[in-house]
């Protein structure tokens, strides 16, 4: 799946200059692809582990099927969307989510992010597996090195396990327990999510890793967390909400808002049903862009 990865520099150069199209260069050239690795599916998540623990950057980039009679022996799906080149620009630009620039992504170091859940909501779970399907993209700037949830069999570390992260289980409200698992791992980034109050971590913690904390709130005022906030916007009849992504400072001071998306509240929606939509038309477009 083209869409997996970046096309580098290099070739994006040559398919423009020489006004070759994209099944001619994924048939001569590697594209990127430095090495492929088949697996089990089943051995997935360990093998990602394993490449990471290695300072590899791995990704999922298709899967065996069945070849048909005729068929090339490897069909990149999406190819002429994601490298399409623009003649009258000079450059190759891929589309979607993939960054556009010259600047070869292959030795640009990607920031190390760990998240932290409190686990007990299963909606929750969707925004990790937004920002771990952003951070597949090679050229997104960061990578979840490590999750951390306050429930040990949750919907959070079964996302987490089947992407090859780290995971490990912490003690509610317990900072002692998180910032050892944030050296462990040299983690830059720390990520919260909506189900978690990160003022019971204490002002310490949050002193310690201010502008490098990030806290995603399933409201558009920042004061609730977890379902309280949908049912919070049910109650008072508002049309829209949404979620805020900011920056945590300690005390009582003004935390920056980074970046905030909005939703319509509707007729029939429950506190569950509004909560999940937060979810997925907010949540997983702001926090990436957060990161």
């Amino acid at each position: 799946k083209a869409d997996k990865w970046e096309l580098p520099a290099v070739f994006r150069w040559i398919a423009w200059r020489f006004e070759i199209d994209v099944s001619e260069m994924a048939r001569t050239f590697n594209c990127g692809v430095g090495m492929a690795i088949v697996v089990a599916q089943e051995d997935v998540a360990e093998v990602l582990k394993v490449l990471r623990s290695l300072e590899e950057e791995p990704m999922v980039i298709g899967e065996l099927e069945e070849r048909r009679q005729g068929e090339d022996e490897v069909v990149i799906r999406g190819a002429e969307s994601c490298w399409l080149t623009l003649q009258e620009l000079g450059v190759s630009m891929p589309f979607a989510h993939v960054l556009s620039g010259l600047k070869d992504k292959q030795h640009t170091r990607r920031s190390k992010v760990a998240v932290l859940g409190a686990g007990g909501l299963a909606a929750t779970a969707r925004t990790l597996r937004g920002l771990i399907n952003a951070s597949e993209v090679a050229a997104f700037p960061a990578e979840v090195i490590s999750v951390m949830s306050y429930t040990a069999n949750s919907k959070l570390m079964e996302h987490a396990k089947a992407a090859g992260i780290d995971t490990v289980v912490v003690g509610d409200s317990d900072a002692a327990a998180v910032q050892a698992e944030l050296e462990r791992t040299s983690a830059e980034l720390v990520v919260v999510l909506n189900d978690v109050d990160v003022a019971a971590l204490g002002d310490e913690f949050v002193g310690r890793w201010e502008g490098k904390m990030l806290l995603c709130r399933a409201s558009l005022t920042r004061q609730l967390v977890g379902l309280a906030a949908p049912t919070a916007a049910l109650e008072q009849g508002v049309c829209v909400t949404g979620c805020t992504v900011y920056s945590q400072t300690p005390g009582e001071g003004r935390s920056p808002i980074v970046c905030q998306e909005s939703t319509r509240v509707l007729p029939d929606d429950t506190p569950e049903k509004l909560y999940e939509r937060v979810i997925s038309e907010c949540e997983n477009k702001a926090l990436p862009e957060a990161v």
